[in-house]
């Protein structure tokens, strides 16, 4: 007896950026999420759900998406959180790429990457 599965994949959806910052006495955490179609989610705590708040253009969320693989966040290596920490984050379907720093001037953080969350930070959270 042969058994078939079959799945659905839609890998355009399943790509996304995740953006956040967070931290200080609070701890408090807020993350951004830019799906490839043009969504944007927010969600306030790594304990709740993301809901939706807006959308950008297909062709913006395209250019993020190359921006990211420009950045090459994989070879980075940046996972130097501090009191008050920022981060990005490229999911697809095989891997995650994550990068994480804090505003402290103790670490060497490359200006593309602090330029790139800058733009993105201030296109999303304009949806709230």
């Amino acid at each position: 007896m042969a058994i078939t599965v079959s799945a659905q994949i839609e890998p355009k959806n399943s790509v996304c950026l995740v953006i956040g910052n967070g931290g200080g006495i609070t701890g408090r955490w807020e993350f951004y999420k830019i799906k490839a179609n043009g969504e944007v989610l927010y969600k306030e705590n790594v304990l709740t759900d993301y809901e939706k708040i807006g959308k950008i253009s297909k062709k913006n969320a395209e250019s993020y998406f190359q921006q990211i693989q420009d950045l090459k966040l994989d070879s980075l290596a940046l996972n130097q959180p501090g009191n008050m920490s920022f981060m990005i984050e490229f999911q697809n379907d095989n891997n995650k790429q994550k990068a994480v720093w804090s505003g402290s001037k103790s670490t060497e953080i490359p200006k593309a990457l602090t330029e790139f969350y800058e733009t993105l930070i201030k296109t999303v959270s304009s949806k709230r």
